[in-house]
């Protein structure tokens, strides 16, 4: 009764070394923003940014939703957040398309700078950047993935011209 005992806590002691790689495996998963699309309206500016994400974990890993503010040279866009699951297989690519909605009335004179600067296709003064989380799970282990991010638009256009050659971050 001893032997089975002590392989039932071997065992769970083996499991829970597992899961702990896998998790801090799901903490430095990589991402990167690899293409933007605009468009526009008479009332708002819709900008999407399709991250990519490559799983370097033996495990599979789990998105199981982000929170994010979305920022535009350190102006708040807006909050995107979603629970949409999306499944990260080892050593693979998947993506998440994240939608910013910008309505004009609430654009102000650094705004109007950004706006200009895209349409004068000074793409090396816009920055994107992102912050906040990831959630996620690894074994059913939920873990969450701190978000601090920033990108040019001229390197998003790189990336966009040149997928593989994407940093990771």
């Amino acid at each position: 009764m001893r032997t089975i005992a002590w392989l039932f806590v071997s065992a769970l002691g083996i499991a829970g070394i597992y899961v702990g790689i896998g998790v801090k495996q799901l903490m430095s998963f990589c991402y990167n923003i690899v293409k933007y699309e605009v468009k526009i309206d008479f009332d708002y500016i819709y900008l999407n940014l399709t991250l990519n994400f490559k799983n370097p974990s033996y495990l599979k890993i789990d998105i199981v939703g982000y929170d994010l503010d979305v920022y535009i040279n350190n102006g708040y866009i807006g909050k995107a957040t979603s629970k949409k699951y999306t499944p990260l297989k080892t050593g693979e690519f998947s993506s998440i398309v994240i939608p910013a909605k910008i309505p004009y009335l609430k654009m102000n004179i650094k705004g109007k700078e950004i706006l200009s600067a895209f349409t004068q296709k000074r793409y090396d003064d816009i920055f994107i950047s992102l912050k906040g989380k990831f959630d996620g799970t690894v074994l059913r282990v939920s873990a969450h993935v701190p978000v601090d991010y920033k990108i040019t638009l001229t390197e998003i256009i790189k990336i966009m011209d040149s997928p593989d050659s994407a940093p990771c971050t």
